[in-house]
């Protein structure tokens, strides 16, 4: 494609989301249509079979989507759907000019900038998914536009024992856990 007002090829950026995109039978219609698509996602699937209980393709194609309510199966689904649609993407001549990742998002990134084997990419998306799916029930994590230190004095005064700063995404945007 070409921008018609300066007449230069535009630049394009992928970005993979994270967890909470998943949802039933994401990516059938396209793995059913798809050559390019259903290659690459069976791909995936083959990558992960010594590292997950069940075949891939059951998580992604169970109506009930009940797999997908744990982190041990969501986890691999969506790098599979997202390496997926890359392949698909890239067969059509969209190109990328920059990846970019959240989360999951961020191995789906590094493959197709090819600075991760999918192999690698496979196995410890399905470790990371089993290390979180082993973590006590009803824990979770929310995002705050705070700094890091108003927290953790927000987590002092009021003896918050059980939740603590998870990750630091910029200045004022601060991740607690627990």
């Amino acid at each position: 494609a070409i921008n018609i007002t300066t007449g230069k090829k535009p630049k394009i950026g992928f970005m993979f989301t994270g967890q909470g995109s998943q949802y039933a039978c994401m990516g059938k219609e396209l793995y059913q249509s798809s050559k390019v698509f259903r290659k690459a996602v069976d791909k995936v699937g083959e990558a992960m079979q010594d590292h997950l209980d069940m075949p891939l393709f059951n998580v992604l194609f169970d109506e009930n989507a009940d797999y997908l309510r744990d982190t041990k199966y969501a986890q691999p689904a969506i790098f599979d759907i997202e390496y997926g649609l890359y392949k698909y993407w890239f067969s059509l001549g969209v190109t990328p000019h920059a990846v970019m990742g959240h989360s999951i998002g961020e191995y789906a990134a590094a493959c197709a900038a090819d600075v991760m084997p999918l192999q690698t990419a496979a196995r410890l998306i399905c470790l990371r998914g089993a290390l979180c799916s082993s973590l006590p029930a009803g824990g979770g994590m929310t995002a705050f536009f705070a700094d890091r230190k108003s927290l953790e004095k927000l987590i002092n005064k009021n003896s918050f024992k059980d939740l603590d700063i998870a990750a630091i995404n910029g200045p004022e945007h601060t991740v607690l856990a627990g």
